[in-house]
């Protein structure tokens, strides 16, 4: 009775109707279907042991599927995670770059102050020596014109005439 309840278990999952017995099958002897080609009942035994196959691989084929899905859910929750940890990574770049970005405005803006003063204290410096060269060329030309009286004249501790007769 068991194996019974098992063919119809199984010609149930395969909608098909259930086998007949094997004994009647296997000797060519059915006192229930005497008219039923031996050529038919084979092929559809056939059929039925292909369909059982055929259902099977397709067990197989599923189960190796699930096992797939499982995987990569896996990797879902994992790579999840990962995108997660460098999102939040990014936006600490993201704020560490926009500080630095604005210290570098800050910097340019102060050298481009100091270029300035550089170039103002350059131009200073330039005035200056200019006035020196002149006041040189004054100096010596005085000291030319004046030689009969620089005898007299008291110099200062740079080598300078002062109008302080002895």
């Amino acid at each position: 009775m068991e194996s019974f309840n098992n063919n119809d278990k199984r010609t149930i999952a395969l909608g098909m109707p259930p086998l007949p017995p094997t004994s009647e099958t296997m000797t060519g002897q059915s006192s229930q279907k005497p008219n039923i080609d031996p050529q038919k009942l084979k092929r559809t035994l056939a059929n039925r042991r292909n369909a059982k196959m055929h259902h099977l691989k397709q067990i197989s084929k599923i189960t190796t599927l699930e096992q797939t899905v499982h995987c990569l859910e896996g990797d879902i929750k994992r790579y999840s995670m990962e995108i997660h940890h460098l999102k939040r990574q990014r936006d600490l770049f993201l704020i560490a770059n926009g500080d630095l970005k604005q210290k570098l405005g800050f910097r340019s803006l102060e050298t481009g102050s100091k270029k300035a003063e550089y170039v103002e204290l350059k131009k200073e410096k330039d005035e200056l020596q200019k006035v020196y060269v002149e006041q040189q060329l004054k100096y010596e030309e005085v000291m030319k014109s004046n030689m009969a009286d620089a005898q007299f004249m008291v110099m200062d501790p740079l080598g300078r005439p002062t109008n302080n007769f002895m």
